[in-house]
């Protein structure tokens, strides 16, 4: 829709109130998460396919 050269009003659609404390604890928490996830989706590839699930950066053989 457009406007007759008149000014946006926008509309806040949730008011969501964050405390530092309530900031902390869901970063705490996405952090855990991440970690869980990681964790087990590397132990399902090693009962897969048998191989460890090593975090390799640089080519193979390489120290």
């Amino acid at each position: 829709m457009a406007t007759s050269g008149g000014t946006r009003q926008e509309t806040v659609l949730a008011d969501l109130e964050l405390t530092r404390g309530l900031t902390i604890q869901m970063t705490a928490l996405s952090t855990l998460g991440f970690v869980v996830a990681a964790a087990a989706l590397s132990g399902l590839y090693q009962v897969v396919t048998g191989h460890a699930a090593l975090f390799q950066f640089g080519p193979a053989g390489v120290d």
